[in-house]
């Protein structure tokens, strides 16, 4: 819900500019409905119009933490997470 409710028309976080009326009646009603069936069901009619309009393109970064002691210089972690060593060294 807080990803859907993000592309209705009256929220702050909406800088897509975006605005259809059936998606914030369903994204209203889901907010409303106690039956978590029900709910879903107008979550995925509100994201088929979501998607329907290109409003957004979904993607998914993978994330990694990882530490480097400070004597460990010039090794880089790339845009698929993979180290790389090659031009690594140690400083001593």
């Amino acid at each position: 819900m807080t990803y859907m409710d993000i592309f209705t028309s009256a929220s702050g976080n909406n800088d897509t500019g975006w605005s259809h009326p059936d998606y914030d009646r369903l994204v209203k009603e889901a907010y409303e409905q106690v039956d978590p069936a029900k709910r879903m069901d107008k979550l995925i009619q509100a994201e088929k119009i979501l998607m329907d309009g290109m409003v957004i393109m979904p993607i998914y970064y993978y994330t990694a933490i990882w530490m480097n002691k400070p004597h460990i210089k010039n090794v880089h972690i790339d845009y698929s997470g993979n180290i790389d060593f090659n031009r690594g060294y140690i400083e001593r």
